[in-house]
């Protein structure tokens, strides 16, 4: 956390880094949660990571997120605070880390409410976040990879289903199978990115028979 430029400061060190957008939270802690709530990441300079999220979260990012620590915030009830950034900025500033610092790195819309409860200086560092997410681990890369067999697991399955003349919704249906349950064998998929489990591929068979029949029926064919 060293080297970031603050206006009218000279370059120095920054006593936390704060994220507040879901991108550097995930790539920093590995918790994204759909449908969940505002959140933060805090990053001491001794490499120590705490996750702050809606209490109803709290026992959820514990079991999934890769930090030494994490702390919920407002009450119980998802979606009762209307405006949770006030409340989620509050704890931010009484954790350790940005309650001593003169001077914090930040990422996300936090800034303004997190001036309000602590008075050190920010530094904007979302770009260089987002530069340094661009690096990957080999576990990121292997992951980015499995991700990407799945998208082409889901793809044949759509094209299957469009040779066949299955609607819409019966391709959405077997495209989904075959994502998911390829998820269970990952290394299977990558060795061999052109199969898909049979699950999906039974699925795709019935709705395409399914299609078959309720055009007939439709012809006056029988």
């Amino acid at each position: 956390m060293a080297g970031y430029e603050s206006p009218g400061r000279p370059p120095g060190r920054s006593g936390a880094l704060v994220a507040s957008d879901a991108a550097t939270i995930a790539w920093l802690t590995g918790y994204r949660r759909y449908g969940g709530g505002v959140s933060a990441a805090v990053l001491s300079p001794d490499g120590t990571q705490t996750l702050f999220v809606m209490r109803d979260e709290q026992a959820v990012a514990e079991r999934l997120a890769r930090v030494e620590g994490v702390e919920g915030y407002g009450e119980r009830g998802f979606g009762l605070e209307l405006n949770p950034l006030p409340l989620l900025a509050s704890g931010v500033a009484g954790s350790g880390p940005v309650g001593k610092a003169s001077r914090i790195a930040l990422t996300g819309a936090l800034g303004p409410a997190l001036a309000e409860c602590c008075p050190a200086d920010q530094v904007e560092a979302g770009a260089a976040m987002r530069a340094l997410s661009t690096v990957k681990d080999l576990d990121e890369v292997e992951a980015i990879t499995h991700a990407y067999e799945l998208c082409w697991a889901a793809h044949g399955a759509v094209g299957e289903g469009a040779a066949a003349g299955a609607s819409e919704i019966e391709m959405m249906s077997a495209a989904q199978s075959a994502a998911q349950v390829a998820h269970w064998w990952p290394r299977r998929i990558l060795r061999r990115p052109a199969r898909r489990p049979e699950h999906g591929r039974r699925l795709l068979s019935h709705s395409c028979r399914r299609t078959d029949t309720s055009r007939r029926r439709r012809s006056g064919g029988g």
